[in-house]
């Protein structure tokens, strides 16, 4: 297992793809959803439509 396939939150070993971190329950699916760190916001660094 390398670097990548640990847990963002704890540091655990784990495979993304089987779901949330068995140590402390991260989930790298919802973490994506969110976008940007749960940063992103509606209107912020969109191209206008003119």
């Amino acid at each position: 297992m390398s670097d990548d396939d640990r847990c963002l939150r704890c540091g655990n070993d784990f495979e993304y793809d089987r779901g949330s971190c068995p140590n402390c329950g991260w989930d790298s699916e919802a973490f994506r959803e969110r976008g940007r760190y749960g940063l992103a916001r509606p209107g912020t660094g969109e191209w206008d439509d003119d």
